[in-house]
């Protein structure tokens, strides 16, 4: 027999008491949830926090900030998931380089609930909880696009100052500007992806899915990692506004020196013209 939410949606047979593997692919900067609904059909939340497909063999969430989540019994043919996962991938928006993570979810009326390292045991697999424990997968899996992402910009902040330490002045053109558009784009999503430190309003209503979630917000380190990325990103724009300021001063300099030369050149034309 089916589980029931409070809202009334009907978990799918595939969910029920039992061991489950659940992966987290992050995708693009967010989904066509409106788009993805409409073929592939689901239920899509609302204010759209997520999108839920059926399938046969597995149960997709999509989430708005480009993860997508998908629940398995365990021993299911990975080549099957792999093929509606690259379905799915057709309504990610400004496609991202793929970011996957794995998880394992027990569905054991009789076990306490908790969240240990690779694993996370809930009693029901109701809606309510299945989206907080998937929302907060996809979170992570998210935050991992951005970490490396974080990554690649500070290790090229470390080539421009280690340029700098040894008396060399930094690139121009088309390369640094390349570093400052990836820099600002980046904190731009990031800010635009606000939802994914938003807690889900279940929580307010219900002190087990509270604890719940704290538990797994903590597990998956979500702030302390945000933090991380949000100092990297600070680096990254104190780098760009120094290589800024230098490259005008350089311009700068070089306007002046042109100045000269031609206030000079003007100077001989006037005596040599008398």
């Amino acid at each position: 027999m089916n589980v029931k939410s409070k809202n009334g949606l009907s978990v799918p047979e595939l969910l029920q008491p039992g061991a489950h593997q659940m992966v987290a692919t992050h995708l693009g900067t967010g989904f066509d949830l409106v788009g993805a609904s409409k073929v592939m059909g689901g239920i899509l939340a609302p204010g759209r926090a997520y999108l839920m497909v059926e399938r046969t063999t597995a149960l997709h969430f999509l989430f708005p900030f480009g993860s997508v989540v998908t629940i398995t019994k365990l021993g299911t043919v990975k080549s099957d998931v792999e093929q509606e996962i690259l379905e799915l991938r057709k309504f990610a928006e400004s496609s991202h380089t793929r970011v996957s993570d794995e998880f394992r979810l027990l569905v054991d009326p009789e076990e306490k609930e908790r969240v240990e390292f690779g694993q996370v045991t809930i009693k029901t697999s109701e809606i309510d909880r299945l989206v907080l424990v998937a929302s907060s997968f996809a979170q992570s899996n998210t935050l991992e696009h951005y970490e490396n992402v974080a990554v690649e910009l500070t290790d090229q902040c470390s080539g421009l100052t280690d340029r700098m330490a040894e008396g060399k002045m930094p690139p121009t053109g088309s390369k640094m500007l390349s570093f400052i558009g990836k820099s600002l784009g980046m904190r731009r999503e990031l800010v635009s992806q606000l939802s994914v430190l938003d807690p889900p309003e279940a929580i307010w209503e219900d002190n087990s899915l509270d604890v719940l979630y704290h538990a797994l917000r903590n597990n998956f380190e979500i702030q302390q990692r945000m933090r991380v990325v949000e100092h990297k990103l600070e680096l990254v724009k104190e780098t760009a506004q120094l290589v800024v300021s230098l490259n005008e001063s350089r311009q700068s300099h070089f306007l002046e020196i042109v100045i000269i030369v031609l206030i000079a050149i003007e100077i001989v034309l006037y005596i040599f013209g008398h």
